[in-house]
């Protein structure tokens, strides 16, 4: 009867185990689908879309905080009269500038050529990657679109070159922005700067760790911990409490001591020594597991050979003696 109870009691306790893993199982997945959902949003309209403007798709390739820089794809549809009329060559040579970080700010599209998608490196600030994974950084990309023009018309490069025409002046191409605010690992915030001039866009970029970035890190630090805790409660059991020092400890620790440093490079993105995670955990847990190491080795030669066994096992042995006394 007792041994009925117990069993219905281990296919409820097991059926409970068995739905509240599946109720986490599916936040988890309901997590990284809400993180990888595909979005965008244009940006510089500018009272309306002119129908003669170029469309700008920004994707973000990089986003290193190590480095400080963002870097993004820049990919170019002219639209209206902006096209030649073969439909995919620009009519007129544009001009754009980005406040880049490093190469090239200033790039020339030329009449008669495609528009070919160019990448462009930004700058990170106004944060500090060693506080991962609760650093957030800061960006702005800066986008001027223009053409040379003399008198409201558009020269030709030979006319200008032959100095048949004076120098242009620059008129602004209305654009628009199409960016998308998806990069794994990471959270964007994307504003626009209010601009008056037509041709000009400022996005304001705010870069944060994403959740699971964040609690994978977490998790990390907190195993660490744990598995040093562990090596003090069996350094304990062999020094204060007697019990044997056995090979499987010492290889047990020594392999956690030089396993530690590959499972803190596990976590995505992380700085080199010397961030958050290094002094909330990983320094902790090398020194604790090496001390207990250290410690466990030192009672075991300090200890005499006799007294090198586990208390238990000698009580054990002592009752099977006085067992085999009684028989006799």
């Amino acid at each position: 009867m007792l041994s009925r109870k117990r069993r219905t009691w281990e296919v409820i306790i097991g059926f409970i185990i068995v739905i509240v893993f599946s109720l986490i199982y599916i936040y988890v997945l309901n997590v990284y689908d809400q993180e990888n959902q595909v979005s965008s949003r244009v940006y510089s309209l500018k009272e309306g879309v002119n129908p003669n403007h170029i469309a700008i798709d920004v994707k973000l390739t990089e986003i290193n905080p190590i480095n400080g820089t963002i870097q993004a794809r820049l990919q170019f549809t002219p639209k209206g009269n902006l096209l030649a009329a073969d439909k995919v060559s620009l009519d007129k040579t544009l001009w754009l500038e980005v406040n880049a970080d490093r190469g090239k700010a200033e790039f020339e599209f030329k009449r008669g050529d495609a528009m070919n998608p160019i990448t462009v490196t930004y700058s990170l600030f106004g944060g500090n990657a060693n506080y991962y994974p609760f650093d957030c950084h800061n960006s702005l990309l800066h986008f001027d679109m223009s053409t040379p023009v003399v008198k409201g018309v558009m020269p030709s490069e030979v006319e200008i070159e032959e100095g048949k025409v004076p120098l242009p002046e620059y008129e602004q191409i209305p654009i628009t922005i199409d960016f998308d605010d998806s990069f794994g690992g990471y959270l964007l915030k994307v504003d626009e700067v209010d601009e008056e001039q037509i041709g000009y866009a400022d996005l304001s970029i705010s870069t944060s760790r994403s959740p699971t970035v964040i609690s994978f890190a977490c998790f990390v630090m907190l195993l660490k911990w744990l598995l040093a805790m562990t090596t003090v409660f069996m350094m304990l059991s062999v020094t204060v409490r007697g019990r044997r020092a056995e090979l499987s400890m010492f290889t047990w620790m020594a392999a956690l001591l030089f396993a530690l440093p590959p499972l803190r490079n596990s976590m995505p993105d992380i700085p080199p020594i010397g961030s958050l995670p290094d002094f909330v955990a990983f320094f902790w847990a090398e020194g604790i597991v090496a001390i207990s190491l250290i410690c466990i080795a030192f009672t075991w030669l300090k200890r005499p050979p006799h007294k090198n066994k586990d208390k238990y096992e000698l009580k054990e042995l002592e009752e099977r003696e006085l067992e085999q006394k009684d028989e006799f």
